[in-house]
């Protein structure tokens, strides 16, 4: 089977928004162990690519959203019909921090299912205050916070000094505009990392949950 063929058709469909024709190619993979080899070695790093596309103006935000849709319903229908379950570990909330707007939160939670993670959703429009004790009192570990304004993202200060009040060890992943335009806006208000895109929230999670784990 040519995996490197397979992959490209893969990719090109992701980025024509073809549903069908990517669920078809997925299922030309009989085998299981080499379903989960093209999950990890050809979906999520197509879905990077595409976002990395994106941010260089090569690709839009529907393309995006979509592609991340479409990997989320075939990773998880492949899941169900294999008795799998999403990670249990670490435990992950998203939320849109104050804002309002949940596009950006939607893209995140898509590309994060679809690299098999379980996702909690906290919510849009949520406040610092709100937002940490919903974060406590399901033991979050990993909180995703996406943000549209810059007084948005100056509340996570708020957030981080809430949730360490409560003794949660909960590990803030910051993104959203005003990151991308000051890449050390994280930093000032206390995040733990940032990302620019959707499809750097797999990588930081994974870096995030092994200095948990430590």
């Amino acid at each position: 089977m040519d995996f490197n063929s397979l992959a490209a058709d893969f990719e090109n469909s992701l980025i024509s928004m073809n549903k069908n024709k990517a669920r078809s190619i997925f299922k030309t993979i009989e085998k299981f162990e080499d379903r989960i080899f093209f999950i990890e070695n050809s979906v999520v790093p197509a879905l990077r690519k595409i976002g990395e596309c994106w941010e260089s103006g090569e690709t839009s935000l529907a393309q995006v959203y979509m592609s991340g849709k479409i990997c989320e319903e075939i990773i998880g229908d492949f899941s169900h019909e294999a008795g799998m379950r999403p990670a249990a570990k670490p435990k992950i909330g998203i939320a849109t921090l104050e804002d309002h707007h949940c596009l950006g939160k939607r893209i995140v939670s898509s590309v994060v299912r679809s690299a098999g993670y379980h996702l909690t959703d906290f919510g849009h429009g949520i406040s610092a205050l709100e937002l940490s004790k919903a974060a406590s009192e399901d033991k979050t570990e990993i909180l995703l916070v996406s943000v549209l304004m810059l007084h948005s993202a100056l509340k996570i200060s708020e957030l981080k000094k809430f949730l360490a009040a409560s003794g949660a060890k909960t590990r803030i992943i910051a993104g959203g505009a005003p990151f991308i335009f000051d890449d050390s806006l994280w930093k000032n208000v206390g995040a733990d990392a940032s990302g620019r895109g959707a499809f750097d929230a797999v990588r930081l999670i994974k870096e995030q949950s092994e200095r948990t784990d430590a």
